[in-house]
């Protein structure tokens, strides 16, 4: 697993070591990005542990932690000069490195699921603290709805993560009550992106429309009782979760107001 691991790292670095950020919206897409990258390294090692799809999730899981790895050294060089967000991304990194030693492992038992999870939870509210600091700076409408969009992409592999620990019998404290909370901050974020009609060009205002039906459709499926179905969920998750990237990365070409 290390070693598909690296082989992957080295893949995604060989393509985008000399790739830059063409505007501090793309830069915020991206941080926005590593939030949801955390989760959804998590989401992909319960599957594993759930025996779902388990060739399927090991490359999600893979693909993620190269992709993290990646954009993180890619958001250093950006905010080099950006004292208070390198000091952001240092507590990222420290994180960072313990965590994808946890998730990088063939042992599935119960106690290292729930580590997997909380570790998860650290490295979210770390690079949740990058988003906050950039928002301090950011005076832009549509940095601001950048950084919302994306965290829809977050929430989707975070509700992934409780719907998969109910279904490993996980014992995580709380989780119904941060399973619900979580579906209604992100039925809150879509609503208020959809009712931002002075940014919204024709082409997000589509996406946006079925990205909400599809998301109406899969809350039905979203119960933490009866027959469990990850395999299911899994895939109208990560269908969300790709259609609220391609509508960030579309607020993120949008110029911003000089």
């Amino acid at each position: 697993m290390k070693k598909a691991f690296f082989l992957t790292l080295l893949l995604v670095s060989s393509f985008t070591i000399n790739a830059q950020y063409r505007s501090l919206s793309e830069a915020i897409d991206q941080a926005g990005k590593q939030r949801m990258l955390s989760q959804r390294i998590a989401k992909s090692f319960l599957m594993i542990a759930a025996q779902v799809n388990v060739d399927k999730y090991q490359n999600e899981l893979d693909n993620s932690m190269a992709e993290f790895s990646e954009a993180h050294h890619k958001l250093k060089k950006y905010f080099s000069s950006n004292i208070e967000v390198n000091n952001a991304m240092k507590k990222v990194e420290l994180i960072w490195f313990n965590f994808r030693e946890t998730a990088n492992t063939h042992e599935y038992t119960k106690i290292k699921c729930n580590r997997v999870i909380n570790s998860s939870s650290f490295l979210l509210q770390a690079t949740q603290n990058v988003m906050n600091t950039l928002s301090k700076s950011s005076k832009s409408k549509v940095e601001k709805i950048v950084d919302k969009s994306g965290s829809l992409r977050m929430l989707s592999q975070k509700i992934g993560i409780y719907y998969v620990a109910t279904f490993l019998e996980l014992q995580t404290p709380e989780i119904k009550s941060q399973f619900d909370t979580a579906i209604k901050i992100l039925d809150t974020r879509l609503d208020d992106l959809i009712s931002e009609r002075s940014v919204n060009t024709k082409e997000i205002a589509s996406k946006l429309s079925r990205a909400a039906q599809d998301w109406s459709f899969a809350k039905k499926s979203l119960k933490l009782e009866g027959n469990l179905k990850p395999a299911t969920i899994g895939v109208t998750l990560n269908t969300f979760m790709d259609q609220m990237n391609d509508i960030t990365s579309l607020y993120a070409k949008i110029p911003s107001p000089k």
